[in-house]
């Protein structure tokens, strides 16, 4: 047995699945941040757990200094569980249309290999453009 008591936790590293805490604190990024932070925190989220070394201090207060899985997760993983996100809170339907799509799409160019730094950014511009579609100040 890989470990001596089963938690909500070792099961989601036992599976390589992204834990809801890192979830949870992508979205707070992804709908707070500029661009180039929400950007970096998606990428050390992919790079620093493939490279097994991450340390929650970009992310909030609740998650600094622990450390969590050994193993990197995938970033199609990491774009599910954003989706499911998306799809269980209460956005606009217009708002929901499009970050489903563009999640969507991310997801799909990501099966076909595109290169992840760009569908890194392509994640984080959608929700870029959730938000100024939320404020009015997206473009038509």
């Amino acid at each position: 047995m890989a470990y001596d008591t089963v938690t909500e936790e070792t099961v989601y590293q036992t599976a390589g699945a992204p834990l809801p805490r890192v979830i949870d604190a992508l979205w707070v990024s992804m709908l707070n941040d500029n661009f180039s932070d929400a950007y970096t925190n998606l990428r050390r989220v992919r790079s620093n757990f493939h490279s097994r070394r991450l340390r929650f201090s970009f992310f909030p207060a609740v998650l600094i200094g622990q450390t969590v899985t050994e193993n990197g997760y995938a970033l199609c993983d990491v774009v599910t569980c954003l989706s499911l996100k998306v799809a269980g809170v209460e956005l606009p339907d217009e708002v929901r249309a499009s970050l489903l799509s563009n999640l969507s799409t991310a997801e799909f160019q990501l099966s076909h290999g595109v290169n992840e730094k760009i569908q890194v950014g392509a994640v984080v511009g959608a929700f870029i453009l959730a938000r100024a579609m939320m404020t009015g100040t997206a473009s038509k």
